[in-house]
């Protein structure tokens, strides 16, 4: 009789064993939370602090236009509370089907609600994860958007974990007023220089532009490097709009830039919107398109 409870015990130890190791999510560390790129995570590392760890999906350096991501990239939703997706990136129209099919039960939310759209500006005629359509994706790139943004993924936390609504709150507070301080920052800098124009290879500052009525001036053309006779008219359009800064990113890079750099006399300068130093790339290219321009 001894040894049978013993031997009950040691099963059921066992089974104990199986089922902690066999659960959907890590008993020890923190709870986690997936983004679709690095500045979403700067913004949401602002408000859950120290209670959520929170991935990306992704990494920086990573072009999103030509970014297909496998299960591989997706398997850290696992463990994941929620999924905050931007909206209008390509990548996520591929990874969406995945995810739906693969972790049913993942709350997906949306931190783009409210935006106002841009379209016109990004054609995506070429992209296989949205053909034919022609939004701008880039809303990260406004710091007016970063505050619909994180109010979005404020309200979001607060739905997630209702316990914690007042450190939420408070951490939220802090960033609203730090990006209202930042934007009319970025106002006062920018603000003798409405009306100005700046190029860039790939369409990626549209919002940006908006924010604070400037021009933006565009070379690539739907995910390619321009023909001759483009090439020829954006040189034409440029030297009568007499841009001096002309903003590249490296996953775009393109032997057409130094070439056109030279041609029009402008500042080239390298950017990466996908920095999860969000805020000081922000800063730094108001401060490129502030600056006087050099004889």
């Amino acid at each position: 009789m001894i040894k049978r409870w013993i031997g009950l015990l040691g099963l059921g130890a066992v089974m104990l064993m199986v089922l902690a190791c066999c659960g959907s999510k890590p008993t020890d560390g923190k709870p986690t939370l997936t983004v679709s790129i690095p500045p979403q995570k700067y913004l949401l590392e602002q408000i859950v602090g120290d209670k959520y760890e929170v991935n990306s999906l992704l990494a920086p350096g990573t072009n999103p236009e030509n970014y297909d991501p496998s299960m591989n990239h997706l398997v850290g939703l696992q463990r994941s509370e929620a999924y905050f997706r931007l909206g209008n990136l390509g990548f996520e129209a591929a990874a969406l089907p995945k995810i739906s099919e693969n972790y049913p039960d993942l709350r997906i939310y949306s931190s783009s609600v409210g935006i106002t759209l841009i379209y016109g500006t990004h054609s995506c005629s070429a992209d296989h994860h949205h053909p034919g359509v022609d939004v701008d994706p880039h809303v990260w790139t406004s710091v007016k958007n970063a505050k619909i943004m994180a109010s979005n993924m404020y309200k979001t936390m607060v739905e997630i974990d209702p316990k914690n609504k007042s450190y939420y709150a408070t951490r939220y507070e802090a960033l609203r007023k730090d990006l209202i301080a930042m934007d009319d920052s970025i106002t006062r800098m920018l603000a003798p220089h409405k009306g100005e124009t700046f190029m860039v290879w790939h369409p990626s500052l549209s919002y940006f532009a908006r924010d604070y009525a400037l021009n933006q001036v565009s070379i690539e053309s739907e995910g390619k490097e321009a023909s001759a006779l483009q090439l020829k008219s954006h040189i034409d359009e440029a030297k009568s709009l007499a841009p001096h800064v002309f903003f590249y990113q490296k996953e775009y890079d393109s032997r057409q830039v130094e070439l056109i750099s030279k041609e029009i006399g402008t500042e080239l300068l390298p950017i990466n919107i996908m920095n999860y130093e969000w805020k000081q790339e922000m800063y730094d290219i108001a401060a490129a398109l502030a600056s006087e321009r050099a004889d």
